[in-house]
């Protein structure tokens, strides 16, 4: 009886110890998770100041043109060169969506690993499934894409070896050609 409550105070304490581990694990993602969410709502302010002083920056743009109205109307296309600075501006923009939602992908991705992570720790049914089959789908398409590569590589260095081997019989033909025409001369 003393043995079996032993056990159960051992198995209570180790319990208890995966528990804070857990707990330990969860706030650290959920640190992370706040720190993600404060870059890219900095990021966002930030974006959105630029905005106001790119809008402030045309509406003064706008100001002195329609001041300065029919002087510099008849010099100066004003359309033309606000099309080329709102196209690069559209262009610089598009550019940094991309590149923040690549950085959101990642960070999504790192916390549904975290997650599979946390449940395969619980002991979740069907987490070890899933985490194998992802993991070999996974080293499936490692296997492909270095398959493709090596292929590529492959084809390249045959085009190479055919492209050297036609050169070398033009050489070899040009050479023929060039000591034909020698001979003829010497001796004609």
């Amino acid at each position: 009886m003393i043995d079996i409550q032993n056990k159960i105070i051992l198995l209570d304490d180790q319990s208890q110890l995966g528990q804070k581990e857990l707990d330990a694990l969860i706030e650290a993602n959920a640190a992370d998770s706040r720190m993600l969410l404060n870059q890219a709502l900095q990021q966002q302010a930030g974006a959105h100041s630029k905005l106001e002083q790119k809008i402030l920056e045309r509406k003064r743009r706008r100001f002195a043109t329609e001041r300065l109205g029919d002087e510099i109307s008849g010099h100066v296309d004003v359309t033309e060169f606000g099309g080329v600075h709102t196209s690069l501006g559209a262009m610089k923009h598009r550019h940094a969506l991309k590149d923040a939602t690549i950085r959101l992908l990642e960070a999504r991705e790192q916390v549904a690993m975290m997650r599979e992570h946390v449940a395969f720790k619980k002991g979740v049914r069907g987490v070890k499934e899933e985490r194998d089959a992802r993991i070999a789908l996974e080293e499936q398409e490692e296997v492909a894409r270095g398959m493709a590569i090596l292929e590529a590589q492959q084809t390249s260095a045959r085009r190479k070896s055919e492209l050297e081997l036609e050169a070398e019989i033009e050489r070899a033909r040009l050479q023929a050609v060039s000591e034909a025409h020698l001979e003829v001369e010497m001796e004609g």
